[in-house]
């Protein structure tokens, strides 16, 4: 998952700087519109969802959600759920919306427990390399609506343990789901391939 992180250059102009140096520069058009410049001319227009949440937004309709993690460090983390099956559950089987109160627990919970642990970069590279497989093999399956069923059951439960302080029962909730949800959908495919 690749960041892009708020700065200021010397004169006071704000931009938004990926890990590779590439900039985007904020500016504002005439009728106010703030948006984001690329160094080819495009554009993406900056808003805000019904509960407050702010995004970017290109011509596609592609929407980038503007999140800050455990350290204040104002970070980009562009949505769709195509690879993340706890997206998936929520907003394929429950109808919930990307932002609802289940992810958005479940992304802070991300930055500010799971990545401060020594072993957080790890299991996340883990989750968001084998997460896409993992959805696109479940989806495929004709039980998913159960199985959606039972993973959007595990995030509720993993979300109630979060709300009281139990963090580490929290982990090992998620864990078991997606250990065995990477045993009947990943280590399948690699023995027989």
């Amino acid at each position: 998952m690749s960041r892009k992180y708020g700065r200021e250059d010397w004169s006071g102009n704000k931009y938004w700087e990926d890990e590779d140096g590439n900039r985007e520069y904020e500016r504002e058009d005439r009728a106010g519109n703030k948006y984001r410049e690329d160094s080819d001319g495009s554009r993406e227009y900056e808003r805000e969802d019904w509960a407050g949440n702010k995004y970017r937004e290109d011509s596609a309709g592609n929407r980038t959600y503007i999140r800050e993690d455990g350290d204040g460090n104002t970070y980009e983390e562009e949505k769709g759920g195509g690879g993340c099956f706890l997206t998936t559950a929520c907003v394929k089987h429950a109808g919930l919306p990307d932002d609802c109160y289940e992810l958005e627990t479940l992304r802070r919970f991300r930055d500010n427990y799971i990545m401060k642990r020594a072993d957080g970069n790890t299991l996340l590279h883990e989750y968001y390399s084998n997460g896409p497989k993992i959805v696109a093999s479940l989806l495929s399956s004709r039980t998913h609506e159960f199985e959606l069923k039972g993973v959007y059951l595990e995030i509720e439960r993993s979300v109630r343990l979060i709300e009281s302080g139990s963090n580490e029962e929290a982990l090992r909730c998620y864990r078991k789901m997606y250990d065995g949800l990477y045993r009947k959908y990943c280590a399948k495919k690699a023995r027989s391939a």
